[in-house]
C-alpha cells in the first residue's frame, strides 16, 4: 500500500509531504530474501507482533537488527 499524506506544520508555509509505504511479508522466511530491498531508501521502520503469539515478541529484535543492516 503507498499513500501520500500532505501536512501543514505550525507556520502556514511550512508545507510537507510524506510518501507512506506499508509491506506486510507476515514475518515468512520466504520473503526475507527480498526484505533488504524495501528497507533502501527509507527513514523509519514500524515493527509489531501478535499478541496471541508471544514468540513473536522475541523476533523483533532480530527484525530490527535486519533492517539496522539493510536500510540506507
Amino acid at each position: 500500500m503507498t499513500e501520500r499524506v500532505t501536512s501543514q506544520g505550525k507556520q502556514q508555509d511550512s508545507v510537507f509531504e510524506i510518501n507512506l509505504q506499508i509491506w506486510d511479508t507476515v514475518g515468512q522466511e520466504a520473503y526475507r530474501s527480498i526484505n533488504r530491498l524495501y528497507y533502501k531508501g527509507c527513514a523509519a521502520c514500524v515493527l509489531v507482533y501478535d499478541l496471541s503469539k508471544p514468540h513473536t515478541l522475541n523476533l523483533l529484535e532480530e527484525w530490527l537488527l535486519e533492517f539496522l543492516d539493510n536500510f540506507q
